[in-house]
């Protein structure tokens, strides 16, 4: 497993236990954190496959898995459902 993918996987865990809180009571809104989730993603996708294919960044393949989907990381990929979704949460 690499680096940044035991990064995602933390940052995604510990929203995830409060996400069934019943107090905070997330999981009932879950087809609006959907919407909300893939208003954000795909613009973000598409600009950083842009980005990647045009040379203006790039990964450091020590710290990723082998897996890529067009030209970008799966953990690049990972980033952008990840962070929205801990920020939806906050």
């Amino acid at each position: 497993m690499s680096v940044y993918f035991q990064i995602l996987l933390f940052s995604f865990i510990v929203p995830f236990i409060f996400f069934f809180l019943p107090k905070r009571k997330f999981y009932k809104r879950w087809p609006e954190f959907i919407t909300y989730n893939f208003i954000i993603i795909i613009p973000f996708l598409i600009w950083g496959e842009i980005f990647t294919l045009k040379g203006f960044w790039g990964c450091n393949n020590q710290f990723l898995s082998v897996i890529y989907i067009s030209s970008s990381p799966l953990e690049e990929m990972l980033f952008f459902l990840v962070i929205p979704y801990m920020n939806y949460l906050n």
